[in-house]
């Protein structure tokens, strides 16, 4: 996830990806959904401690309940109940 310059007063900036997007993914607005905080944090509540970071937080998961810096490693993997 990445924290971006928000767009307006209404975008927090913050962006999810899966990790294995390529450019051409990425750029096609077919496959961009917005959605609020609120919904991020109700499916993944780990998320929420991290909010309040910065513009141009990078951050990676590394458990099921854990996140830190990305620094292009694995992110943690798990398959949602």
């Amino acid at each position: 996830m990445v924290r971006e310059e928000p767009g307006d007063d209404e975008d927090s900036g913050w962006q999810f990806y899966a990790g294995d997007e390529d450019d051409e993914y990425t750029n096609d607005v077919q496959n961009i959904e917005l959605c609020r905080l609120y919904s991020v944090t109700g499916i993944d509540p780990a998320f929420t401690d991290h909010l309040e970071s910065p513009v141009g937080t990078r951050l990676v998961r590394i458990s099921s309940d854990g996140f830190e810096e990305d620094k292009n490693q694995p992110a943690f993997m798990e398959k949602w109940k």
